[in-house]
């Protein structure tokens, strides 16, 4: 009854309490069995895991097959959350062994969407899709809701569809949802929409009440693991569109949520990566020692999302390029380019901050060559996050080649792309640079330079406030008188 209410710490005690009246065999195992459930969400995966095998090994002595399945579908969603990739493939290797050759049942299709994660992160999307169609049919005909809803949030996640393709998928699942039944899945689906409509449309204010909607569902689960990368993500929206305040919000929250969890290093990973972004916008150079510890504690917990430098690298590469570092940025951003292409991710944003790296030192055909492959990959019609990227990369080519004019043009294209998103704090970067570009000489340039600092303000960005203050005070310096000959 208190797993049904998703009391997980609550119903734990009491399946521990009945385990240590030495039940039968039959009703151990199943003990056993609800005893991983309880531990499923609670961040404690190795006694997850020893929990869960002991449960299998009774149900493979009975001949139960598909609860078997169940119990590794289970143990490899908590080494998901817990971002253990060794474990994830063990596991899927152990489980598919256990039910060869054994007929077709609900639990074997959340075994078989789990094993779609070995070839996914391989990066050969067209056999996982092939193998999670096939589990998706299998729970559709079992009448397994939430495990159907599960996969087709797997599959909208397929980074090689178009963001129309990604939304219709998550609407799918959330046409699912019951409203006296909370699934996790449809959190997930929330989460996944929040990041369709953040990160590829630019549209980060629709995306914080998904996110809110994740969080709520987690809660009502007792799935603190959840609720917290749900937390993370919204504190990312905030600073997305420049709100350090409402960010910073959160954190407590999230320490509190990691400080929780008896086996935490994933979500503590996810609570400094947060840390790191927020104090890379407010604090700039101050903020590369907290990206570098952010990027170790993500390649120390195994973390598939920041370990691999899809979220850390870009960012600390960008702080470089501002701090002047050019070569260092461009050795970064060509490994973060290797991973992301071998795991057939979006590559735009980290072309065209090389298209930067490469211009800064002197390179512009290596540049111009890099912004026309990002220029390819984006197609058309261009996302509001694609047109900003691209046209800023544009700008501080031309900048590089001396080409005024066009430089003019492309950061106010720029500007404009970002005052549509409502990004204050990449409006502000943009004009900043801008209104430097020619060195701060004239009334157009201190206009811009004005704007950057007001913007800078807003978004509580005090590092960069200081920063831009300089640049006006040395514009408004009188010339130095010329020394006697």
């Amino acid at each position: 009854a208190a797993l049904a209410r998703y009391a997980n710490r609550e119903s734990e005690g009491y399946y521990r309490a009945a385990l240590a009246l030495a039940p039968p065999p039959a009703e151990q195992t199943a003990l056993l069995a609800g005893l991983a459930a309880a531990l499923r969400w609670q961040g404690r995966l190795p006694e997850l895991i020893a929990t869960g095998r002991a449960a299998a090994r009774g149900y493979l002595a009975q001949g139960d097959f598909d609860q078997v399945a169940r119990l590794y579908g289970l143990m490899v969603i908590g080494a998901f959350f817990a971002d253990d990739r060794a474990l994830i493939a063990e596991l899927i290797q152990e489980g598919l062994a256990a039910i060869a050759g054994q007929p077709e049942t609900g639990g074997q299709a959340l075994l078989l969407s789990h094993a779609a994660m070995g070839p996914r992160l391989a990066g050969d999307l067209v056999q996982a899709r092939q193998i999670l169609t096939r589990a998706c049919a299998l729970a559709e005909r079992f009448q397994e809701t939430e495990m159907q809803a599960d996969i087709l949030c797997t599959l909208a996640a397929f980074p090689d569809q178009a963001p129309a393709a990604q939304q219709t998928l998550l609407q799918q699942v959330l046409a699912l949802a019951d409203a006296d039944r909370p699934m996790l899945a449809i959190g997930r689906a929330h989460s996944y929409l929040g990041l369709l409509l953040c990160e590829r449309l630019g549209q980060w204010q629709a995306a914080i009440p998904q996110y809110q909607a994740g969080v709520a569902i987690a809660r009502r689960l007792g799935a603190p693991l959840a609720e917290c990368w749900s937390r993370a993500q919204e504190a990312e929206a905030w600073l997305e569109g420049g709100r350090l305040a409402e960010a910073a919000a959160l954190l407590p929250a999230l320490q509190a949520l990691a400080q929780h969890l008896v086996d935490p290093q994933g979500a503590q990973a996810t609570v400094l990566w947060v840390a790191a972004q927020h104090a890379r916008y407010q604090a700039g150079a101050r903020a590369r020692p907290i990206l570098e510890q952010a990027l170790a504690g993500g390649q120390a917990s195994h973390n598939e999302v920041i370990g691999n430098g899809s979220r850390v690298l870009p960012l600390l590469a960008d702080l470089l390029l501002e701090l002047g570092q050019p070569a260092a940025a461009e050795a970064l951003l060509r490994d973060a380019l290797a991973g992301a292409t071998r795991r057939q991710e979006p590559t735009l944003r980290l072309r065209s901050l090389l298209a930067t790296a490469y211009a800064r030192q002197g390179r512009p055909r290596k540049a111009a060559a890099t912004l026309a492959a990002a220029q390819r990959e984006a197609g058309a019609p261009l996302a509001p996050p694609e047109a900003a990227a691209l046209a800023l990369a544009a700008a501080r080519l031309a900048l590089a080649r001396g080409a005024g004019p066009a430089a003019d043009a492309a950061f106010a294209a720029t500007v404009a792309q970002e005052a549509q998103m409502d990004r204050r704090w990449y409006q502000a970067r943009a004009l900043w640079e801008w209104g430097r570009a020619g060195g701060a000489a004239g009334a157009p340039a201190r206009a811009r330079l004005i704007a950057a600092r007001d913007l800078f303000a807003a978004a509580g960005a005090t590092y960069y406030v200081e920063q831009v203050a300089a640049d006006l005070r040395a514009a408004d310096a009188p010339p130095a008188a010329a020394r006697p000959q």
